[in-house]
Order: C-alpha cells, then sequence, then structure tokens
C-alpha cells in the first residue's frame, strides 16, 4: 500500500511542478537552494517517523481491525457498503486533522513547529512538505491515536493520505491555473490559499 501512496506522491509532486513551471504565478525571486531546505526538512521529519514510530498510520487502522477496537467498528460500520466506511473514515480523519492544524495556530509551542511552514519567503508546490520534523512526528502521533480509537480502515486511511498530500502539493503550488474562480467554489486552490 505505501508503495502506491509514495508513487501518487511522486507523480503528483512532478505535475505540480511542471504546470508551477509551465505557467507560474508569480515570479519567485529566492534561490533554488531552498528546495533543498525544504525536501530536507521533509526527509528529516520523515526518517523520524520511521525511527520512533514506524508502524505508521495504516498499521494503526491495521491494528484497530485485527481487534474490531474503535468507534466505527461500535457502530457496525463495517457491515455498511464499504464505499460510505470508506467516505465516512476520510471524512472524519480529515475533521481531525482540521482541529488539529487549528491548534497547531493557536497553541504558542505548536506554533512555534507550524510556523517553519510558514516561514517560507517564497510559496510554491515544495512549501507543501516544508514542516519541521517535530511537527510531522506529532503529526503522526496524533493520527495514530485517532485512527486508532476511531478504527478507520486501512484503505480509508491509505484514500485520506493520498488525498491530503495530492491537496498539499496543489495548493501550495505557483500555478496560474486556468478555472480557477469555478474550481475554488469545490476545493482550496492555489489562488485561494
Amino acid at each position: 500500500m505505501q508503495e502506491n501512496r509514495l508513487i501518487i506522491f511522486a507523480l503528483v509532486l512532478t505535475t505540480c511542478f511542471v504546470l508551477q513551471s509551465w505557467r507560474p504565478r508569480r515570479a519567485i525571486n529566492q534561490p533554488h537552494t531552498r528546495y533543498l531546505h525544504n525536501f530536507g526538512l521533509m526527509l528529516a521529519g520523515s526518517f523520524l517517523v520511521w525511527l520512533l514510530l514506524p508502524a505508521g498510520a495504516i498499521a494503526a487502522a491495521l491494528w484497530a481491525g485485527e481487534h474490531n477496537f474503535g468507534l466505527l467498528p461500535f457502530l457496525g460500520v463495517a457491515d455498511w457498503p464499504a464505499a460510505i466506511a470508506i467516505i465516512l473514515g476520510v471524512i472524519l480523519l480529515d475533521a481531525a486533522i482540521y482541529w488539529q492544524h487549528r491548534a497547531m495556530h493557536h497553541w504558542p509551542l505548536l506554533w512555534r513547529l507550524h510556523r517553519v511552514h510558514h516561514s517560507d519567503l517564497a510559496i510554491d508546490t515544495s512549501t507543501g512538505v516544508r514542516f519541521h520534523p517535530a511537527e510531522i512526528l506529532l503529526s503522526m502521533a496524533y493520527k495514530l491515536v485517532v485512527v486508532s480509537l476511531l478504527g478507520i480502515s486501512p484503505f480509508a486511511v491509505l484514500c485520506y493520505e493520498v488525498i491530503l498530500s495530492s491537496f498539499a502539493l496543489f495548493n501550495h503550488s505557483n500555478w496560474a491555473m486556468p478555472g480557477d474562480r469555478l474550481l475554488r467554489q469545490l476545493v482550496v486552490t492555489p489562488d485561494v490559499h
């Protein structure tokens, strides 16, 4: 499962870089070395997660499923149509991550970590992966707890993680997207972000 997620991440990342190079929204007058910094932060955070929480959110979902643990199994969601259970899992996980993001902006200690993301001097696709390694670790720990307590299915977790990373890359991109005004009614576009 994780291999597919990495392939999709690489495809979305490449697509966003191509689109923002082909049709940039604004000129970026920052050195290209910032890419090394932004991706270096992502790799450091990923290494920290791999080192300290190697199982990941999908493993937490597998554990919850094997033990019939969590709110969704308690409510009998496994008996519902699979598509509804997956959509519900994605929505619940998105709501949990939304509140995590709000906490990152509200609580001073968490803001000290999260402001690394907001301190990029030029916003482009690489900004979508620019997070303090400790924030990445805290985010994964929070996600492990949420996934376990809710009993979200592994496939719903995989879908959510693909959606989350894809939109982080997309809505931070420096792409002058045609049809932005129409699409922004449905999703956060680069101009809205």
